[in-house]
């Protein structure tokens, strides 16, 4: 019997809020069991800092400008899909998101036999048939929200999201499968369930603002990053407080989907990939959300893989990881070839990295929600500072940051794992570094128009802050 694959990604979860990390928190208590019969990988990092071109790199194990998914206005270029290959070798392939910009339509979600976005819900169904299976997979989601939120909507699609992925692990089916979710929390706005919200929460409302923490957790941190809030420590920290909640929802969410596969006594037979898409800034680098960014508070992401059978379990390790890697890695478990076009390599095939890429498209998303959530004109600063497509090299001490059209930005990583941007003069160690990037990644494509927004998606995406 072929082993199994659940792939897991806790949405913009940074790699120093999960206690299986060593946050003084405990923020992860499930990942954390899991832990022990996995191998934790402590340098994991991204190949993009947001959502869209991160999962098409985990998906295809190549980098954003060779498959070109910078964001939804584009397909998905290059090596073959994760669902595509393994469905190709006998897998039951399912999926679910809430996030329409890895949706059903969208090109990431292509070699699914069953992919089910919940940001579809209203929805206008396609068939009797089509209608019928969405009733039964949303039915549970609605009865938990109906528990945990007594009619609040935020968490609606999290729990379809979960019950469509539930319904799929429970399902009578002698084919291995591989199912992928994208559990949305600890996504922006912040706002866990009250008994995961209430359980970090160190702040005294009488000492900060809540409607600047408010205005943080709902609008992206853009009236932020345009000089017109200026957050306190302990605003920042109230901010942390919900997003830590988020973290622990997360958590116990995926807690149910390893007690489905204990339960059916697949769970020693299944690879687990545990990971997340990219992380969140708090104000660091004067940076909120997930946009115009590749520092390690965006790239540094969490990583555990528990292999069938126990192997390796309670290991950890602090070898260079890229998300470019996962795909090779899921194949060489598997005893499948990789395909042709794949750029990662697998975390055991013995070769060890001594630098990491990432990319980020340019930012017409982000420029996009900036400008539709201030007040008045941005000023010409913020565009100054934030308007590029952005490529970077990382070894262990040093990051090069180049700005498509603007000066590099250089930074060095101390023993603690802490990033600082320097000044210091190029040299050839620097130079050294740029032509890496030369050698690794392709040329960015030249500035895009946004994409074309689908009817009934604009409100999720103003939700998760994208407009």
């Amino acid at each position: 019997m072929k082993p199994n694959v659940l792939f897991v990604v806790i949405d913009a979860a940074r790699y120093d809020h999960l206690s299986v990390n060593g946050y003084d928190r405990r923020t992860t208590p499930n990942v954390d069991a899991l832990a022990s019969d996995g191998i934790v990988f402590d340098d994991a990092f991204a190949a993009a800092p947001w959502t869209p071109p991160s999962h098409a790199s985990m998906f295809t194990g190549t980098y954003p400008s060779t498959h070109g998914y910078f964001d939804t206005g584009s397909g998905v270029d290059g090596a073959a899909t994760l669902a595509e290959t393994l469905s190709a070798h006998g897998y039951r392939t399912f999926g679910s998101s809430l996030n329409p910009k890895i949706g059903y339509d969208t090109d990431v979600a292509r070699g699914f036999d069953d992919y089910v976005s919940t940001y579809r819900v209203p929805f206008v169904p396609r068939s009797l048939d089509e209608a019928r299976e969405y009733v039964f997979d949303l039915l549970p989601g609605y009865a938990r929200l109906a528990r945990d939120y007594r009619g609040m909507d935020r968490k609606a699609g999290e729990y379809l999201t979960m019950a469509a992925v539930k319904k799929r692990l429970r399902a009578d089916d002698e084919r291995p499968f591989f199912g992928f979710i994208n559990i949305n929390s600890p996504h922006n706005q912040y706002h866990a369930p009250r008994r995961f919200r209430e359980r970090f929460e160190s702040f005294d409302p009488d000492e900060v603002r809540m409607d600047v923490v408010w205005d943080l957790a709902r609008y992206a941190g853009n009236s932020y990053m345009v000089g017109d809030l200026d957050p306190t420590e302990a605003e920042w920290r109230a901010l942390g407080d919900w997003y830590d909640g988020e973290i622990a929802f997360a958590d116990s969410l995926f807690s149910e989907l390893v007690r489905i596969l204990k339960r059916k006594g697949v769970y020693d037979e299944t690879l687990i990939v545990v990971t997340a898409d990219h992380g969140e800034h708090f104000g660091e680098h004067g940076r909120a959300y997930h946009q115009f960014s590749l520092f390690d508070e965006l790239i540094h992401v969490p990583l555990v893989i528990k292999l069938p059978g126990g192997e390796r379990a309670g290991t950890r390790t602090d070898d260079l990881v890229s998300h470019v890697d996962l795909a090779p890695t899921i194949y060489e478990a598997l005893g499948i070839d990789v395909p042709e076009g794949v750029e990662g390599r697998s975390v055991f095939s013995g070769e060890t990295r001594d630098a990491v890429f990432a990319e980020y498209g340019d930012p017409v998303t982000g420029i996009a929600a900036l400008e539709s959530n201030v007040e008045g004109e941005v000023p010409a600063e913020a565009y100054d500072e934030l308007d590029y497509a952005l490529q970077c090299v990382r070894t262990r001490r040093r990051k090069l940051i180049r700005r498509i059209g603007g000066e590099p930005i250089l930074t060095r990583i101390d023993d603690e794992g802490t990033e600082r941007v320097v000044d210091e003069a190029w040299d050839d160690e620097w130079a050294a570094l740029d032509g890496r990037i030369d050698e690794t990644l392709s040329e960015h494509p030249a500035e895009t128009e946004g994409p074309e927004i689908a009817a009934g998606t604009e409100e999720q995406l103003e939700r998760l802050g994208y407009l």
